[in-house]
Formats: C-alpha cells, sequence, structure tokens
C-alpha cells in the first residue's frame, strides 16, 4: 500500500512540476493563497462537526478529505468562471497537426523529461483547443456546447489535486501530527 501511494505521490509531484514549468497563470496562484485560510478553517470545522460521530483516527481522515474535495470543487468553479472571460487560441479550420505543432514549439525546457512532460500537456491543450473549436459548434444544444467548452478551458484543473495534498501534508506538519501517524501506521 505504501509503495502505491509512493508511486502516486511522485506522479502528482511530476504534473505540478510540469505544471510549475508551464508558467501557469498567476491567478491561480493567487486564488490558491487566497484558499489557505479557507481550507484550514474548512477542515477544523469539519473535525468539530464530525467529533460527536466519528471515532479520533477516522474522523480526521474524513475531514481532510471532505475539505478536499469541497475546496477543490469551489476552486475550480472560480477558474471556471474565470477561464470564460479569456482569449481563445484560434484553432478552427487548422489541422489537428498543425495546431499540435504550434502548441508544442510554445514552450521548452533544459531537461529532456521535463520537456517531454511539457509537450504531452501541450498537445493535450491543442486537441482541447481543436476539438473545442471544430466540434463542439456541431453539438445539439447550448447546454451541452456550454459544458464542453466548460470542461476545455478549465486548464489548471490537473495541477489542483496534488495543491491540495501537499495543502493538506503542509497543515499535518505544521499541527506536528505527521509523526504521530507515521507512528501510528507502524504499530
Amino acid at each position: 500500500m505504501l509503495l502505491g501511494q509512493f508511486a502516486l505521490a511522485l506522479l502528482w509531484t511530476g504534473l505540478l512540476l510540469v505544471g510549475l514549468a508551464r508558467q501557469v497563470q498567476p491567478f491561480f496562484w493567487v486564488l490558491l493563497v487566497l484558499f489557505i485560510p479557507i481550507w484550514v478553517h474548512t477542515n477544523d470545522s469539519l473535525e468539530k462537526r464530525f467529533q460527536p460521530h466519528i471515532q479520533e483516527p477516522f474522523r480526521r481522515v474524513l475531514a481532510y478529505r471532505v475539505s478536499r474535495v469541497l475546496c477543490g470543487l469551489c476552486m475550480l468553479a472560480i477558474l471556471l468562471v474565470w477561464a470564460l472571460f479569456q482569449p481563445v487560441p484560434e484553432v478552427s479550420g487548422v489541422p489537428l497537426e498543425t495546431a499540435i505543432l504550434t502548441f508544442t514549439q510554445e514552450d521548452s525546457a533544459r531537461s529532456r523529461s521535463l520537456q517531454a512532460g511539457i509537450d504531452t500537456l501541450a498537445v493535450m491543450d491543442a486537441v482541447r483547443y481543436w476539438v473545442g473549436e471544430n466540434l463542439a459548434g456541431t453539438l445539439p444544444g447550448p447546454a451541452l456546447r456550454g459544458l464542453v467548452w466548460s470542461i476545455i478551458l478549465v486548464q489548471e484543473w490537473i495541477l489542483l489535486w496534488p495543491v491540495l495534498l501537499l495543502l493538506q501534508a503542509v497543515h499535518l506538519l505544521v499541527r506536528g501530527q505527521w509523526i504521530q501517524q507515521i507512528k501510528g501506521s507502524r504499530s
């Protein structure tokens, strides 16, 4: 189980590193800094609310998971509203290969592995925008088109989960309970 968690942590760390190298919008970091006290308050409030109903080790885990989901959904909604007012790259009428080449030439890195990650995310961006501009217009109904564009426009969504996990780890460290949880899991 520990190896699985370690592998998952490595994957999320890699995504976070690639996201940082791609120069994420400053609004994302401002939103993150503003959500730190909200996350801490939400987590503490949930722990107090769960206290009469759930035993100690499970209460903390449940409070962390629920606050991750609640704060993640709030951050995602704010990012979506913000993304709706940002300019979108024009790739309508362009072949997919051309769009991919254009997107992969925007960012560069010195490390080959980091460049591979940046190129992978650039290809994902190119495909998202290309599908949005070339195929979403043919979908029936404005609600379905709006849903497709909402999914396409939230580009920092991939960073939300590892950032929230990092926030949880820092919160545990600050509270001094990280060491206690490690000792408790060994017993």
